[in-house]
């Protein structure tokens, strides 16, 4: 019977000791992330100010998370973020040397003091407001030298989707940052701008349509005459990369998919000997340029 009473008390102290170092670890997690998401929006202090409230963080992930947070661009409108995450943020000789960062439920009215001029045709196009999700998530290595943009990204509900990805080599950041001579050195290594669509393609063609007392069908038909003419006129030029970009256009435009631009040198192409190159079609082989679309 003591001996049952003992494992009991063993077990009680060992709750006990479970709950409380969760919650010391919770409470030093918050700490760390509340300091983190501190560091973050001080190195927007030139251009914006944040406001927001309680931090909350994830033990496991450490993911530092914000709900209702509210941006003073300096000079310009105040931003509201329904939830921003931030999953990492490091630092190294007062540089952010990675990042990886949501802003989620981004609200913007389509009116001239957010979009100027374009808001009129933003408007013909069904738009009142846009709901907005940024991203980014980048990583500078400084013992390689090297620099991984994984992924930065605009999602708009009812719009579309652009992101960009990018690969750089030889890449000093804090004399990049300086705008040194340096970045005339960094190679390009590989990169992807990809644009999803959802429904801004459709949007644009109806709008157009109307601006131009054409039904759809008739704006798409003279668009098809008009590109497959051109998709023959550089075929007979022997401009084979015209044609490749002109043949993946019509078919984003037949599918309303998506359509990508990436670079794939065989080896890291240093910006200085992008200037040295007096073509466009030098520049396009030099990087390995591909477009493609779904």
């Amino acid at each position: 019977m003591a001996k049952a009473r003992n494992v009991l008390v063993l077990f009680g102290i060992g709750a006990v000791l479970l709950v409380a170092g969760y919650f010391g670890a919770k409470f030093m997690a918050e700490n760390v992330a509340e300091q983190k998401v501190k560091e973050f929006f001080a190195g927007m202090d030139d251009v914006a100010h944040a406001q927001y409230g309680e931090v909350e963080v994830d033990l496991f992930s450490h993911e530092a998370v914000i709900h209702d947070l509210t941006i003073a661009v300096l000079g310009g409108k105040d931003i509201d973020v329904r939830k921003f995450t931030l999953s990492r943020y490091e630092e190294k000789d007062g540089l952010p040397s990675a990042l990886k960062v949501r802003f989620e439920g981004v609200t913007l009215p389509v009116t001239p003091e957010y979009f100027a001029g374009s808001a009129a045709d933003m408007k013909a196009m069904g738009y009142d407001e846009f709901h907005c999700d940024y991203a980014m998530d980048y990583e500078y290595h400084e013992k390689e030298k090297s620099f991984e943009l994984r992924d930065f990204s605009l999602a708009v509900a009812d719009a579309g989707r652009l992101s960009l990805s990018l690969r750089l080599a030889n890449v000093n950041m804090k004399d990049l940052v300086a705008g040194g001579a340096s970045s005339m050195l960094v190679g390009i290594e590989g990169a992807k701008l990809r644009y999803e669509d959802d429904s801004l393609l459709g949007r644009a063609i109806k709008a157009a349509a109307q601006e131009q007392g054409l039904s759809e069908e008739q704006l798409m038909e003279q668009f098809y005459a008009g590109i497959d003419g051109e998709i023959e006129r550089n075929r007979a030029k022997g401009q084979d990369f015209a044609v490749q970009v002109l043949e993946q256009l019509r078919r984003f435009v037949d599918n309303r998919k998506s359509i990508s631009v990436s670079a794939s040198p065989a080896e890291p192409v240093a910006v200085l000997q992008l200037l040295g190159l007096d073509d466009a079609a030098k520049v396009v082989r030099a990087l390995g340029v591909k477009v493609e679309a779904e």
